[in-house]
């Protein structure tokens, strides 16, 4: 396998995670999936906002700011009403 990135060797994969609610189900589902990340090598960020979607600004705004840094390389956004 050829490396793409070679300046990012040795590099731990970050995950982003945006939760849109604060039920409980999703905070035992983000839980399982730090374990998860962590146990395959990843870092895991997570980043909670409530479900009031009338004002999708600071998630926008979130998202732009992930898309900038080097050591997010996936973002996964779970929105449950």
């Amino acid at each position: 396998m050829t490396c793409l990135n070679s300046d990012r060797v040795g590099q731990r994969p970050g995950i982003a995670f945006l939760a849109i609610n604060d039920r409980p189900d999703i905070k035992m589902y983000m839980a399982q999936n730090i374990k998860t990340w962590n146990s395959m090598g990843f870092n895991f960020f997570e980043y909670r906002f409530n479900s009031d979607l009338t004002n999708e600004r600071p998630i926008i705004k979130k998202i732009q700011e992930l898309n900038q840094r080097h050591d997010i390389h996936g973002i996964m956004i779970y929105v449950n009403e």
